[in-house]
């Protein structure tokens, strides 16, 4: 089996940074995608945007009323909520995090209850706290905050902690195994690697139940492709078979200019904000967070939380 050795050292002093860029970046791609978020009909988009995307939009779907430019999807929401959870706890724990959980959505907040979310919490009702069956990819979305506590673990402990978070909530073992793979990914784009090595790096070196080579030679298969007809190929929808093979390409494809990347992916629509989250803590990972509009970040709803909980947790 091929090895990837990667040249740039990573010193411990960058961890704090490392992670608060990956956070920051993942919710600066949420708030960015809320727009066009969960939209499927391109041509709709189409004549939203005509001149493109470059600002912060309040939704334009139903899926999320009440809600303003600078707010983010419940994917942001709840990623907030884990952000928060372990900067009250400072340690990461799936027991811990199962009981904030249910302690952030029985606070009655202004955010779409997803199917994961709701089976989890039904579970919890029950006394049982067994994940969903869920196949989301934006399970892994919502990861980014344990960054702050384990940028300076060892790789497989990264990995164990991603997969045992996303466990609380998502059970299907796509989800888990898509969570492995953008961790390898982004300790080896840290590292110095670019998209097509870390991709093949995270692909060689993890243990997968799902065959996740087959989405990546997928995304592969439609490098040169027109953005609204790989989306439609390969599928804009939630699940984590087609949001997965998409998100690679995106980053492959337009992995150059984050902005551009960012925008595509919003411009591609359905489940816009699932994508954008890994797309921003890969770019992230390339220390590219610094390139992405700083009104993304600035006009956050959340920021004074957000610029709270990274304090508590530095």
């Amino acid at each position: 089996m091929p090895t990837h050795s990667i040249s740039k050292e990573v010193a411990p002093s960058d961890d704090v940074a490392f992670a608060n860029d990956v956070i920051r970046a993942a919710f600066a791609a949420d708030t960015f995608s809320l727009g066009a978020h969960w939209i499927y009909d391109l041509e709709e988009i189409g004549k939203l945007y005509p001149e493109g995307l470059s600002d912060l939009d309040a939704p334009r779907s139903k899926y999320h009323p009440g809600k303003s430019a600078g707010d983010f999807t419940h994917h942001g929401d709840q990623s907030l909520a884990l952000l928060e959870s372990l900067a009250k706890r400072g340690e990461w724990s799936v027991d811990f995090w199962a009981e904030d959980f249910a302690a952030y959505w029985a606070s009655d907040p202004q955010s779409y209850l997803d199917g994961a979310a709701r089976d989890t919490l039904e579970n919890l009702k029950q006394g049982k706290r067994e994940p969903s069956g869920s196949e989301d990819l934006a399970g892994v979305s919502r990861i980014a905050p344990l960054f702050a506590l384990i940028a300076r673990s060892p790789l497989e402990e990264q990995v164990s902690a991603a997969r045992s978070i996303v466990g609380v909530t998502h059970g299907d073992t796509a989800v888990a195994d898509a969570a492995e793979f953008f961790v390898r990914a982004i300790a080896a784009l840290r590292r110095g690697a670019g998209y097509e090595e870390a991709f093949e790096a995270a692909i060689e070196e993890g243990t997968y139940s799902v065959d996740l080579s087959e989405y990546v030679s997928a995304a592969r298969s439609a490098i040169g492709g027109e953005l609204n007809a790989v989306a439609t190929s390969l599928g804009q929808s939630c699940s984590t078979s087609k949001g997965f093979p998409l998100t690679v390409w995106l980053a492959l494809s337009y992995g150059d200019d984050p902005v551009r990347l960012l925008e595509q992916n919003a411009l591609a629509g359905g489940d816009n904000s699932a994508r954008g989250m890994i797309l921003g803590m890969l770019l992230a990972a390339r220390g590219e967070f610094s390139k992405l509009p700083v009104a993304w970040t600035n006009q956050q709803t959340a920021k004074v939380r957000i610029d709270s909980a990274l304090s508590r947790l530095a």
